[in-house]
């Protein structure tokens, strides 16, 4: 379980876990997710639960920063967070074709 915050405008592209369950309680700001195919606000308050398997997204659609409690079953995502900040730190950016492959190496597909 981690606190998420987002950026207006900002958010992960659709995508699926094949390892894990996720869970989403909105604590700030406005937050809109996809899931069953369509995109739907919700407010401050709501939780969202995403099978895994399912193509979903979230994404900040106010004008302040997002902030979420997020959590993913079973534990051992926070590898995933420690491989993509090694390619996030980098001087010249990250390699997104790499960040795509760590993805994969963790269950996580994109689309």
């Amino acid at each position: 379980m981690f606190t998420s915050v987002t950026e207006p405008g900002k958010g992960p592209p659709p995508h699926r876990h094949a390892n894990e369950d996720e869970w989403f309680l909105v604590l700030e700001g406005r937050a809109e997710f996809f899931k069953d195919g369509e995109w739907t606000e919700v407010p401050v308050g709501t939780s969202v639960f995403i099978k895994r398997g399912t193509l979903h997204a979230f994404r900040n659609v106010g004008n302040s920063p997002l902030k979420q409690m997020i959590q993913l079953s079973p534990a051992g995502f926070e590898t995933f967070f420690e491989h993509c900040s090694l390619e996030f730190s980098k001087e010249s950016g990250p390699d997104m074709a790499r960040i795509v492959e760590i993805a994969a190496e963790h269950g996580i597909t994109f689309g």
